[in-house]
């Protein structure tokens, strides 16, 4: 057989399973992490404490901020879900937050946390254990319960019941109203991600945990799965891209490269 052939099609099929690679959505329901594929396959982990925020690092890190202060010291912790495509397990990585954080958006290297009671908006560094005031947002009415950032256009979003809202990124993060959202459900307990280029907003309704994207022209839903849940709880949403290739992809990928290394000597 023609190794130039031969090696095309291995490197072909190893790269068809790059493409392939799917998403990954994570979600938090009351103690419980979900993790869904694309494909409404659904696996359930108990974490042992409820996380009310959840958001992906730029180092493929899980972050979430806890619903109560457990020890009953004033203040709230951070956890790290360790190995989020295998065993996920929720450890605790400082207890240093002033409140509860109901939403996180990752905006470059910098972790933005809304607090759920004050309209504080937190700039929070997970790895020194600290926190700034990067802006006042008023009272907490209005706060957001799902987040994004736009890194493409400088864009940080949120979402507070049905009212999808803007923040301004010079610094003083003015807040303003986008659209009224429209097209699925919009009561229940929110989450929310920027990833891919879209606004990915999750509604716990009690009984079914929806996701959608949000046009953020517009405010239309768009749903893209949904799964049963036994109560609201804390909720939180972070997406991410299906680990690939897989070892068998990558040994394709390997023997497809050899080959043609070979052929052209």
């Amino acid at each position: 057989m023609n190794m130039k052939l031969l090696g095309g099609a291995l490197l072909g099929a190893a790269l068809s399973a790059q493409a392939a690679a799917g998403t990954t959505y994570f979600a938090t329901a009351g103690t419980t992490l979900f993790r869904v594929d694309d494909g409404g396959s659904v696996q359930s982990f108990d974490l042992g404490v409820e996380l009310s925020s959840l958001s992906f690092d730029a180092d493929g890190r899980l972050w979430g901020g806890e619903q109560d202060d457990q020890d009953g010291d004033q203040s709230y912790a951070l956890y790290e879900v360790l190995d989020p495509f295998g065993s996920a397990n929720a450890v605790m990585q400082g207890d240093f937050l002033p409140g509860r954080l109901g939403s996180l958006a990752m905006k470059n290297s910098t972790m933005l946390g809304f607090e759920t009671t004050t309209g504080q908006l937190l700039d929070v560094d997970a790895h020194a254990k600290s926190w700034a005031l990067a802006a006042m947002l008023g009272s907490g009415t209005t706060r957001p319960s799902s987040s994004g950032y736009d890194a493409d256009h400088d864009v940080l979003y949120g979402i507070r019941n049905d009212t999808l809202y803007k923040f301004s990124t010079d610094g003083l993060y003015t807040q303003s109203t986008v659209a009224t959202l429209f097209g699925g459900e919009t009561s229940g307990s929110n989450g929310g991600e920027w990833y891919g280029g879209k606004y990915y907003h999750a509604v716990n309704d009690g009984s079914l945990y929806h996701v959608y994207t949000v046009d953020v022209s517009t405010g239309e839903l768009t749903e893209v799965l949904n799964w049963a849940v036994d109560g609201r709880g804390a909720s939180g949403l972070a997406v991410a891209t299906t680990p690939v290739p897989t070892p068998g992809a990558a040994g394709l990928l390997g023997l497809g490269a050899l080959t043609l290394t070979r052929r052209r000597r």
